[in-house]
């Protein structure tokens, strides 16, 4: 007779980190759909998740949803200035078929661990861990 046991450990890996790290892949992945197949998309944010919106036959359709981890919290400058995030998930940034873009940056944190995504406005994208 045999068996098995399997076992789910949590990630080692910080919230912030887990959660930021798809965001950024997903933010990328909008800024370049945008560019190849030449429509507009769209990103929201709140403190419950975040949402990839493409823009189809003159509506916002929600393409990719993320929800944090427990205890990551979120906050996002818009061309420099603090952004109030919104109760309800609607496109702030609009990734435009042309590359132009605005810039915008997103400092998630959980614990002691900072993680921030930043938009250059040219459609460059990176996320990197912060002390």
């Amino acid at each position: 007779m045999s068996g098995a046991v399997l076992m789910t450990l949590p990630s080692p890996e910080p919230a912030a980190l887990t959660y930021g790290d798809q965001m950024t892949r997903d933010l990328n992945r909008a800024a370049q759909n945008s560019l190849t197949q030449g429509e507009a998309y769209g990103f929201g944010l709140t403190q419950k998740g975040y949402v990839i919106y493409a823009y189809r036959s003159e509506l916002w359709d929600d393409v990719i949803e993320g929800a944090p981890g427990a205890g990551v919290a979120a906050q996002m400058t818009v061309e420099g200035r603090k952004a109030k995030l919104p109760e309800a998930p609607a496109p702030m940034i609009v990734f435009d078929p042309t590359g132009v873009n605005v810039p915008f940056s997103i400092l998630l944190s959980s614990g002691k661990m900072r993680f921030e995504i930043t938009a250059d406005g040219s459609g460059k994208i990176t996320g990197e861990t912060r002390s």
